[in-house]
């Protein structure tokens, strides 16, 4: 039996209210999503660990590759990795990245689902 495991551990995870975009590695299908929402006046938030950091790098290379301005079309904030889940659970946060455990749990509780890895 062959499998491919997560090798580098770091994962873009989404909020479960956008999984009818099918969004993946091609983060331009939140850009409506996240323009509706901000035109409903409501702030998008993509959340990281640390600024500078890797998180934040690969956040904002993954929206800004879908077209998406990490600078202008959403609201970058820090959360330490053990609040990640609970903060998406509630609703301060659309998108975050993160290494694991987190976004394995974010999936098993239903918070939402791991659009891409840092591997992919």
């Amino acid at each position: 039996i062959v499998a491919r495991l997560n090798y580098d551990c770091q994962a873009i995870s989404v909020a479960q209210e956008y999984a009818g975009t099918g969004v993946g590695l091609d983060a331009s299908k939140l850009k409506d999503a996240f323009a509706a929402k901000k035109a409903e006046g409501k702030e998008v938030k993509a959340a990281m660990t640390f600024p500078g950091g890797t998180h934040d790098l690969w956040l904002r290379y993954w929206l800004a590759a879908g077209g998406i301005d990490p600078n202008k079309d959403v609201s970058t904030i820090v959360v330490p990795p053990p609040q990640m889940v609970a903060n998406m659970k509630v609703g301060n946060m659309d998108v975050f990245c993160v290494g694991e455990p987190w976004n394995e749990q974010l999936v098993h509780q239903g918070v939402g689902f791991t659009a891409a890895t840092t591997g992919e």
